[in-house]
């Protein structure tokens, strides 16, 4: 029986691996023995302690350190009459801000922001991604519910899906079908033609209709997130009785009366939808695949899904609760049955964000200097965010938004999920991603990446008698992959290391090295090892 049941007694290597490998993007060896002596409780409030962001005002200008982005967002203030900057530049600039974020981010915040960006699908729009961005990272402490309602009136979005072109008499159901078909409710079984069980076409055509006359706007600020939203205009708002049909059980919401009350209709409309239990469940699945199992049986709905649900929509959606929940459990450590290897640790393909920062972070590459006018801010801005973007997009996951409103493939195809992410396209740079990282440059093209690996001083900070090869490789396979694994695979990674040798020349090389200084011996032993590591199916999971 899947259990909810708290897990007790410290985590352990393996258990503190598979938590952070789940919840955050940043995670290390030092990290990784920190939380094995934590318990289950303990180490997931401290996922959920968000720290403040490295640049809590967005990403700053390259000509005078100020933040890009200025509220209210008019093209003056953006920089954009001045010449300073372009629709390029702001998508760059913030893509640059989400991969820095992301990386330093110690908490499950970004990982969130990840997670509610494959639920409200958008691609870069305009001078918009940034604001829509920040509003994601604002929402992974607050209310889904609350997200759903800003979201709506997001200008990115409102661009994305026509929302702004929405009008009383030229009503557009493109945000109003997505809204519900794959940001919320997400469509049930077709019982008749026009019925999904959990909403209808007519339902379609009302909701947009409720969405009529909203536009987007520069100078309009949400009061409370202090981000540019889109304004009423009354006059273009279809201001007559809503009613839907039996799946909402015949609601009629009363039409606003003026501008200021298309608001209070807009929130009836997001409370409707939301006080669905259908809408919670839809939710808990969504991330119960992202950040546990690609596998949702009916065991599983029946003792997690269907619980965690009734308290999301009991907490009116705030996160926090439900989710601690579920991370502090028997069953996200896969121990509520007699088979502790079975269902969840290890059983997922790593998305191509969380192989290539992952890869990063553990094994400790140069890290990036984003200061202003800094020539490695510089430097990146110009040539290697444009790297990290075509590597991301030939992975299967464009950072600037995935091909369809659907979203990225890895994180809904079914029956697959995750496992799409790996492709004859994709395999290629998922697969030479470790020696791209020991070169410094990309495995295809020879262009200089941020990042490179020293593997010697790496291993000798790391692993605590580098001398004994069996001790070496054990405890790089404890710390780098999701299962320790079998006999035969230990002694496929031990032969990488040592070659045509054994243990002991092993140790007389590492000992030679220590001594004179030279490092040429166990640097190629260590580099065929890494390499094989890096290859290795095992690693490519989490």
């Amino acid at each position: 029986m899947a259990s909810l049941n708290e897990r007790t007694g410290t985590l352990g290597r393996r258990l503190a691996s598979h938590l952070l490998r789940r919840c955050t993007y940043n995670f290390t060896f030092d990290r990784i023995d920190s939380f094995a002596n934590m318990t289950a409780s303990q180490a997931v409030d401290e996922l959920f302690s968000f720290p403040a962001l490295q640049f809590p005002d967005g990403p700053l200008s390259w000509h005078d350190g100020s933040p890009i982005f200025k509220v209210p967002a008019t093209r003056q203030n953006l920089g954009e009459e001045a010449g300073l900057f372009n629709e390029q530049d702001f998508h760059r600039a913030t893509r640059l801000w989400m991969f820095y974020e992301t990386m330093y981010d110690p908490s499950i915040r970004m990982k969130l922001a990840y997670w509610l960006h494959s639920l409200f699908v958008t691609a870069f729009r305009g001078r918009w991604p940034y604001y829509n961005w920040a509003l994601l990272v604002q929402s992974t402490a607050g209310s889904l519910k609350s997200l759903g309602f800003k979201m709506t009136l997001d200008n990115q979005m409102m661009e994305y899906l026509d929302n702004r072109s929405n009008r009383k008499f030229d009503p557009n159901e493109n945000y109003a079908r997505e809204f519900l078909e794959l940001f919320t409710i997400l469509r049930g079984p077709q019982v008749e033609t026009g019925n999904y069980t959990n909403y209808t076409e007519a339902d379609i055509s009302t909701a947009a209709r409720l969405l009529t006359g909203w536009k987007m706007d520069d100078n309009q600020v949400d009061p409370e997130t202090g981000l540019p939203t889109s304004r009423p205009e009354h006059y273009d708002h279809d201001a007559d009785p809503k009613t839907f049909s039996a799946a909402f059980g015949n609601q009629t919401i009363a039409g606003a009366l003026d501008a200021n009350d298309m608001y209070r209709e807009l929130q009836d409309f997001v409370n409707m939808v939301y006080n669905q239990q259908e809408t919670a469940r839809a939710f808990l699945r969504r991330f119960y695949r992202f950040f546990v199992s690609d596998v949702i049986t009916p065991e599983i709905e029946s003792d997690i899904i269907d619980p965690l649900a009734t308290q999301l929509r009991g907490d009116d959606y705030i996160l926090e609760p439900t989710l601690k929940r579920l991370l502090k459990s028997e069953h996200f450590y896969d121990e509520d049955d007699t088979d502790s290897s079975d269902e969840i640790i290890g059983a997922k393909l790593k998305s191509p964000l969380e192989l290539y920062i992952s890869s990063i972070m553990l094994w400790e590459g140069d890290r990036l200097d984003l200061t202003p006018n800094n020539a490695t801010y510089l430097r990146i801005f110009k040539e290697d965010e444009r790297f990290q973007t075509d590597f991301m997009r030939d992975m299967g996951m464009d950072p600037t938004g995935p091909q369809t409103v659907e979203g990225y493939f890895g994180f809904y195809k079914a029956p697959g999920y995750s496992n799409n992410w790996y492709n004859s396209t994709t395999n290629f740079y998922r697969y030479t991603i470790g020696e791209s990282l020991l070169r410094g440059t990309v495995r295809k093209s020879n262009q200089e990446i941020p990042f490179k690996v020293d593997i010697v001083p790496f291993v000798d900070k790391n692993i605590s008698n580098p001398s004994d090869a069996n001790a070496l490789v054990r405890e790089l396979l404890e710390h780098l992959l999701p299962e320790y694994p079998a006999p035969d695979r230990i002694n496929y990674f031990l032969g990488s290391l040592l070659g045509q040798g054994d243990a002991n020349s092993w140790s007389q090389a590492w000992t030679s090295f220590k001594s004179n200084g030279n490092d040429t011996e166990v640097k190629e032993a260590l580099e065929n090892l890494f390499d094989t590591i890096m290859r290795s199916v095992e690693f490519q999971t989490f």
